[in-house]
């Protein structure tokens, strides 16, 4: 029997680099080659207890997720959902003078003291209802010795955290999700007089995002006792933003005339806008790719039409310099936004259901491929006699060395020109 190769035994390894977060950085700084803040990650993949993070991970997540649900942000479309049901229940109350704000903790993992995030996690665990006693003992152990005896390793020496949680370990989101929602929700919020100010309260890990009702002078008192509360915690909000407009994930965020929230995409002054030049080494289905992947993006992310045309203009103006064809690029683009309205309108494909209605046959890649493949075919309508109306999908991977990724995702094609037929046992064999 052979491993899966991601399950074969390999040398275990932890280790720690910095991230330069350039992007904090204004252009002048960057000019006058500031050093830029360091984040230092510290990744566990490989490590003895990975295998134990990779189990526990995805009851944690789940827990998480329950948890948090009420200012819980996944991603920015998930944010944009939001906004949409926000703007919708907006019409039906009476305009009021709002404002926009955002608030960003400050080094949030190394602030998070392990002993509190298992605290925190056993409030998320008490009200959780899907898993066992016996399995909610063995979640909060193990979360404790995977951060117990995290540790990285440099010039043949290792080393262990002197303060806050790794950065790069498979369940250091959902914990910090966790603790931040405990410290917000169950030991803070009854304490905040102005809280009855917040219209709209979400929260992306240490990045939130809300709707003010009240004054910047409020505001800025809120934020002030929001630290003197937070701070035995270990959590300090060092960047805020207010107005009628703010920038928070990739997008910019204003409020319209009607109290909307309308949005597009938000460029930072440090992103070169510098794509995949077309004089590269790549497959010419890679550069079409990148153009109809980013116009798609820009478009899903402007709420209003004049701003989407406005960044579709400057995409392709950047598009062009990186050494794409102009004539192409405007043949994508309506094509793009077809997809988006395919993808937006009320009769888009369920996912979830569309992956139930396939069968997906996973083999390595190999030269007997086309063999297999007119097996099955062959065997198409007992398959679906069996299984019911199904598509038949092949998943071809690689070779392990590059991860065991799928890089090749198709329908099962027309049969091939006919060969010498095998029988079923003979075919099978060489696969099993």
């Amino acid at each position: 029997m052979i491993h899966a190769p991601e399950l074969r035994p390999s040398v275990p390894y932890a280790y720690a680099y910095p991230l330069y977060k350039v992007h904090k950085l204004t252009q002048d700084q960057i000019e006058a080659k500031t050093v830029p803040p360091v984040r230092l990650v510290h990744a566990t993949k490989g490590g003895p207890l990975y295998r134990l993070e990779k189990f526990v991970s995805p009851y944690v997540t789940k827990i998480s997720r329950e948890y948090c649900e009420e200012e819980f942000l996944l991603d920015t479309p998930d944010l944009i959902s939001h906004i949409g049901n926000y703007n919708r229940g907006s019409l039906k109350k009476p305009r009021t003078n709002l404002q926009l704000f955002t608030l960003d903790v400050a080094a949030l993992y190394p602030s998070i003291r392990p002993e509190l995030a298992l605290t925190a996690l056993q409030d998320a665990l008490s009200n959780d209802t899907t898993c066992n006693l016996e399995l909610k003992n063995a979640i909060n152990e193990f979360t404790d010795l995977i951060f117990s005896e995290s540790f990285v390793t440099y010039q043949g020496e290792g080393y262990v955290n002197k303060e806050g949680i790794p950065t790069g370990n498979c369940i250091s989101r959902q914990v910090a999700d966790v603790t931040m929602h405990w410290v917000l929700f169950k030991q803070i919020k009854s304490k905040m007089k102005n809280w009855s100010l917040i219209n709209l309260w979400k929260r992306f890990i240490d990045d939130i995002f809300g709707v003010w009702t009240g004054t910047v002078r409020q505001f800025t008192a809120f934020v002030e006792l929001l630290n003197n509360l937070a701070e035995p915690f270990g959590i300090r909000f060092a960047d805020q933003q207010i107005g009628k407009s703010v920038n928070f994930l990739d997008l910019t965020l204003s409020l319209d005339s009607e109290n909307q929230i309308q949005y597009r995409l938000y460029r930072k002054e440090t992103d070169a806008r510098n794509y995949l030049r077309t004089d590269s080494f790549h497959p010419h289905h890679v550069f079409n790719s990148v153009a109809f992947s980013q116009m798609i993006r820009i478009i899903e992310r402007n709420s209003q039409d004049h701003t989407c045309v406005e960044d579709l203009d400057e995409l392709k103006e950047d598009l062009v310099r990186c050494g794409h064809n102009r004539e192409k690029l405007e043949e994508t683009e309506p094509q793009a936004v077809s997809r988006v309205l395919e993808n937006s309108g009320p009769g888009r494909p369920n996912r979830e259901n569309e992956n139930q209605n396939n069968l997906v046959f996973s083999v390595q890649h190999s030269q007997d491929n086309k063999e297999l493949k007119k097996l099955i075919h062959d065997l198409e309508p007992d398959i679906k006699r069996i299984c019911g109306e199904i598509r038949i999908i092949f998943a071809t991977r690689k070779h392990p060395s590059i991860g065991n990724r799928i890089v090749k995702n198709r329908q099962l094609g027309l049969p091939s020109v006919d060969s010498n037929k095998k029988n079923f046992s003979e075919m099978l064999w060489p696969w099993m």
